[in-house]
């Protein structure tokens, strides 16, 4: 038994001691050197001051590293007025004297069409989904109504329907009646103004405060703050709601309702797309502190884009559908920004990975 187990050690040994054996169990050393040169000495102390100073002032002061970043989220509330309901004692001018109206003698170039002045209630389609809003500025009206052999008759009317003409009779169809050709403009919809009432909320800090208690304003995607208009509603940032021209916000999305985009588009006459971009912040460079917050408007236009959208009216009976085909400006709000408070795992995290590169030098 004595022997076997020499035996069993003695081939364990010659394995372990094989040379495959002692590289798969070999293990590198590093051994340092001091070079007594003052010049390469000077060159590595400059490295590792640039480190330092890397770390102290690029990455925890200027990009602020020893911040925790939440992303707000909120909630918005948008609505629309016209000038009349603005101010009572306005009269809007006569078609005559709107370029864009067919009875206009100033016309020049632009697609004119009849007019008519709409109030906020027709202007605003009904509700078509959450944080948009979609402001008419062309309609067209199409009626359908029940006829018999689906043929208008010379004498239609509207207010003599064909009898014994419903929808239990086989030979009775919806019928077009109606030919508004390509439609009629709201008379002034440039001038209806849009109110904005929004908040915010930090969630990953339970932060949050209603956007009129904050500074804000409105930019053009290129970074130009554009001012509220004087002698107007408008308002941006003064402690209560926001209020803009729909002429300003197109403005800052660098367009206007009757020049063709660079997409040839004509925003009064097929419509576009405008998002309205809300960023909340309390971080600015150098500033410090974080009890400031403000938030900026930023409008873009949505190339290659048109948007419109049908609401149907139907008759009590249903013999008759009336469809409002609406063009427009359709300004989706989006809520977005950063917001941060002090945090020391934070900033030590950030210190170490820095320390990292310092050992490195």
């Amino acid at each position: 038994m004595k022997e076997k187990a020499l035996k069993v050690g003695g081939l364990v040994k010659n394995a372990v001691g094989s040379a495959a054996a002692k590289k798969l169990f070999s293990y590198p050393s590093f051994h340092s050197v001091r070079l007594h040169d003052w010049r390469l000495g000077l060159l590595f102390k400059l490295l590792q001051l640039g480190v330092f100073l890397y770390i102290l002032i690029y990455l925890i002061l200027v990009s602020q590293r020893y911040l925790l970043i939440s992303v707000p989220i909120g909630n918005i509330d948008v609505s629309i007025q016209s000038p009349q309901t603005n101010n009572v004692s306005y009269i809007p001018p006569p078609p005559s004297d709107i370029p864009y109206c067919n009875e206009s003698q100033n016309a020049s170039s632009i697609r004119t069409l009849p007019c008519a002045y709409w109030t906020e209630e027709l202007v605003l389609n009904p509700e078509l989904e959450e944080r948009a809003v979609f402001v008419t500025t062309r309609f067209v009206v199409f009626t359908n109504t029940l006829l018999r052999n689906g043929t208008v008759p010379a004498n239609f009317s509207f207010d003599d329907p064909q009898p014994n003409c419903d929808y239990s009779s086989s030979d009775c169809f919806l019928t077009s009646v109606t030919d508004t050709g390509e439609g009629t403009y709201v008379a002034l919809i440039e001038k209806f103004t849009i109110r904005i009432i929004h908040a915010w909320q930090a969630i990953k800090f339970k932060q949050g405060d209603l956007a009129a208690n904050n500074a804000g304003a409105l930019f053009d995607p290129d970074g130009h703050e554009i001012a509220p208009t004087p002698g107007t509603p408008e308002t941006i940032g003064q402690h209560k709601p926001d209020i803009f021209m729909l002429s300003t916000l197109l403005r800052a999305a660098g367009i206007t309702l009757d020049t063709n985009t660079t997409d040839g588009i004509v925003p009064r006459y097929d419509g576009v797309v405008l998002l309205l971009i809300i960023s909340y912040t309390n971080i600015q460079r150098g500033y410090y502190r974080t009890d400031s917050y403000s938030y900026k408007y930023t409008c873009f236009l949505v190339r290659q884009t048109t948007f419109s959208s049908d609401q149907q009216l139907y008759s009590k009976d249903l013999n008759e559908i009336t469809t409002i085909e609406r063009h427009g400006i359709r300004i989706l709000v989006i809520q977005t920004g950063k917001i941060g408070i002090f945090d020391f795992q934070t900033l030590l995290l950030s210190f170490t990975s820095g320390l990292g590169l310092l050992a490195v030098a």
